[in-house]
């Protein structure tokens, strides 16, 4: 996968019009280039043939390394400054395409190439501003570069370009079944090396696709079934939850940054060109902002250290393309430090400061904390947070439930009034416990507030969450299911009397299932249980009026 630019013109930077949106490409020229250097560099090693497995993966990581360090070795030549800048642009240019593609704008041409294409660009610009800040080592300069600086930045761009393609071939095939082979073509072949589907890459696409579109469909049912904000939005909630701490640490509460200190930065006026991105003195924006809260500059100063990024991250934690949830990066620290003799800047997009602020919440919700966050007080506040959202949701699966008919409600303590059978410590109570007349059995579920991502690395996350041997959510939710069997006649009282309905003798039957807020992957894995979207088995069952799944099901005898 690449990026072409059309109408190609030598010795000027090359655009492409992506509907109204005007779109750096890099030369084709310069990707011809690239592409002879990286043939000779596989053929030192590798000779033509298919493989697969080990050595595909091998290969995979080979071509990285190959284009990691010619990346490392341009992105030295180049005005680091200048063209962070032109990079924070960029992203903004794609930010906006993102949002025109999310609210049906873009033409078809526009919807193609932003399918094919990109999310790649955006993790292709993300990577090198992260190069460029890493080798941030000359003065401050945001004069236009030469025709021949230009040329670099191509050569960076199409270099982090297939670093990340490779990264993501090599994930894939290592964490999803050997999902890709690599074919490596004779000596003047058009294409000397491709990947090629495997019958489990087919299978995985399957899967991946309806993923996407069940995430992307879940989406758009929410509205439906939540009354109010989501959890994972509603500010108020977050801010009665965090303000205390905040205001303890931070020297303002939640709701003062999130709403007044980051509308502030964001209203520095819109991104239109390289010279009209945000530059701001860093210790004259503290001391304002401190003076505006009547606040300790030195706290405002901790609040920014956990979303700035500088230089020396990388000389302590390198830039790991490998490891997703690395914190020193520019997707979670969206303020770029640049420092000018003595005089420290900040620039940033706003478009990505707006997308990191967004997912700021959920971080907190699952308690991904910048290192420079984890004061006592904050680790405890989001520990309630995250809490808060589990009950959350669990309270929005019942109401949802109780809706389409099935009655029932979470159950905790003692689960039977009887002293001979086991309580909730034994099998952890159930997130849901209930009857559903239609089906006329027991319906048992685990809710999962979980944060699921789109990458084969958090892919196999999640699946390891669910599979683990010991401490597994499958382990322990199967110990509750065979306690529900096992004890079935009694609880089926104890639940028709709690419920005040009569369950009648002839349920027979459980309906156990795995509900999550967003789909994860892990879906595709679970061989005993549905595990789905709470929407996509409301709006299913609501069709139905039935347990629609052929797994899950549990007889007894």
């Amino acid at each position: 996968m690449d990026f072409r630019a059309n109408n190609e013109k030598p010795n000027v930077v090359q655009f492409r019009m992506i509907d109204n949106f005007k779109l750096y490409m890099p030369r084709n020229t310069i990707r011809g280039s690239i592409k002879l250097e990286a043939e000779k560099h596989l053929r030192k090693k590798f000779k033509p043939g298919i493989y697969s497995g080990k050595t595909a993966n091998e290969i995979s990581k080979y071509m990285f390394a190959f284009y990691d360090l010619r990346l490392n070795k341009s992105v030295k030549k180049i005005s680091k400054t200048h063209f962070i800048h032109f990079s924070l642009l960029q992203y903004d240019i794609t930010s906006n395409i993102h949002t025109m593609f999310h609210h049906k704008g873009l033409t078809q041409t526009g919807v193609e190439f932003w399918l094919s294409k990109g999310p790649l660009y955006r993790k292709t610009i993300g990577y090198l501003i992260d190069k460029m800040i890493n080798q941030l080592n000359s003065p401050f300069n945001i004069t236009v570069p030469s025709v021949e600086a230009y040329i670099l930045f191509d050569e960076c761009f199409i270099c982090s370009e297939h670093a990340i393609t490779y990264s993501i071939i090599s994930n894939e095939i290592h964490y999803l079944n050997n999902s890709h082979k690599i074919k490596i073509h004779p000596v003047n072949s058009k294409n000397f090396i491709e990947t090629l589907p495997t019958s489990e890459s087919k299978e995985y696409s399957l899967k991946h696709n309806y993923y996407v579109d069940q995430t992307t469909l879940d989406i758009s049912l929410r509205n439906k079934y939540i009354r109010g904000r989501p959890f994972e939005k509603d500010w108020e909630k977050h801010g009665k939850i965090l303000n205390s701490a905040f205001k303890q640490v931070f020297g303002l509460s939640y709701f003062e940054f999130m709403l007044d200190v980051t509308d502030l930065l964001i209203k520095t006026g819109d991104l239109d060109s390289n010279e009209s991105l945000p530059l701001i003195n860093k210790e004259l924006l503290i001391k304002q902002i401190a003076e505006l809260f009547k606040t300790d500059k030195n706290k405002i100063n901790i609040l920014f250290e956990g979303l700035i990024l500088r230089k020396s991250h990388f000389q302590i934690n390198s830039r790991t393309i490998w490891k997703y949830k690395q914190p020193y990066r520019i997707n979670k620290r969206p303020f770029v430090e640049i420092a000018q003799r003595k005089t420290v800047y900040l620039t940033w997009s706003n478009e990505m400061l707006k997308e990191r602020l967004d997912r700021l919440d959920l971080d907190l919700i699952f308690k991904n904390l910048p290192p420079e966050w984890t004061d006592k007080a904050i680790l405890k506040s989001t520990d309630l947070l995250s809490n808060k959202a589990g009950v959350w949701f669990e309270k929005l699966v019942k109401d949802n439930l109780n809706k389409i008919g099935i009655i029932g409600d979470k159950i905790k303590g003692k689960i039977i009034n009887t002293s001979t059978l086991c309580n909730s410590k034994d099998v952890g109570g159930f997130d849901f416990l209930g009857y559903s007349p239609q089906s006329n059995m027991i319906i048992i579920i685990e809710c999962k507030y979980i944060d699921p991502g789109f990458e084969p690395v958090s892919y196999n996350d999640d699946i390891s969450d669910f599979k683990k041997k010991k401490q597994g959510y499958l382990v322990k939710f199967d110990k509750k299911v065979d306690w529900a069997q096992v004890n079935f006649d009694k609880l089926k009282n104890e639940l028709s009397a709690r419920l005040s309905y009569p369950i009648p003798k002839s349920c027979k039957t459980i309906g156990a299932a795995f509900f999550t807020y967003v789909l994860t992957f892990a879906y595709a894995f679970i061989e005993k249980y549905p595990c789905v979207s709470f929407t996509e088995f409301i709006s299913n069952y609501e069709k139905e009026n039935r347990w629609y799944f052929d797994k899950g099901i549990f007889k007894i005898n």
